[in-house]
């Protein structure tokens, strides 16, 4: 099937690792030029722009902290003049680091302003900032990777299920404001998914427990959120927009 992506340039926020390195390789697969972010780990972002590249497409790699909006700004501004533009937006990129399971009462309020700083307002920067190009072409596509936790919650989630669930929130209203243009703004929400970050820090009986409690009995992988992030970018979607797509495996 061809998705209409050769020759497209995406930008994908946290694209080094995880979801985010299986969606630039995801994409790229369909021979669209790629700038995507990263946080901390510039030799291995630099090694998976290289990839991307020796497939004949743009490949850059951009240095973004969610919690430094300057950074957000100039990471728009660099993939525009890299690319020549952008036709696709995924903001991936999150903040891990005290958005979930911080008990104590003396830095919730901290947690709470920090959780929708890095991984609700940097989104919608980058959005606002992206979109008024693929308005003026009429023709985009943005994705947000959020979470089932916007929805389900777990002890300890508050200040990271309200800056995802915010998100839900700002696409309902963005998909108005674009659709005239037809520019389509989609979330998908993954569950518990196997990345290395999380098999660092989710204990090993919590994955059991997850995958023996969904109908499919496994668990999320990467590539099952990046295939259907190409299709939702993608000229074949025509009419999903403002939509939450979970993947969770049934969950």
């Amino acid at each position: 099937m061809d998705f209409g992506l050769a020759g497209k340039n995406v930008l994908i926020t946290g694209g080094s690792a995880g979801i985010g390195r299986a969606m630039v390789e995801t994409f790229a697969g369909e021979g669209a030029n790629i700038a995507f972010t990263y946080f901390g780990n510039r030799a291995g972002a630099e090694t998976l722009a290289e990839e991307v590249r020796r497939r004949g497409l743009a490949g850059v790699a951009i240095r973004m902290d969610v919690n430094d909006h300057a950074t957000v700004e100039r990471a728009v501004a660099e993939a525009r003049e890299a690319l020549g533009g952008i036709d696709v937006l995924v903001n991936n990129a999150v903040d891990w680091d005290v958005a979930l399971f911080d008990k104590n009462p003396d830095s919730r309020l901290y947690q709470w302003q920090h959780a929708l700083r890095a991984n609700l307002e940097a989104p919608y920067l980058a959005t606002t900032l992206a979109a008024p190009e693929m308005r003026q072409r009429r023709w985009g596509r943005i994705l947000i990777i959020s979470s089932d936790l916007a929805e389900d919650g777990v002890p300890g989630s508050a200040s990271y299920s309200a800056a995802k669930a915010g998100l839900h929130g700002m696409v309902r209203g963005l998909c108005w404001d674009y659709g005239p243009d037809e520019v389509l703004i989609n979330v998908i929400m993954p569950g518990l998914t196997d990345t290395e970050h999380q098999r660092r820090t989710v204990p090993s009986a919590v994955f059991e427990s997850v995958t023996a409690q969904r109908p499919l009995k496994q668990i999320t992988k990467p590539q099952d959120v990046a295939d259907l992030a190409v299709f939702l970018c993608s000229a074949r979607n025509r009419h999903i927009t403002g939509e939450m797509i979970r993947v969770t495996g049934g969950w």
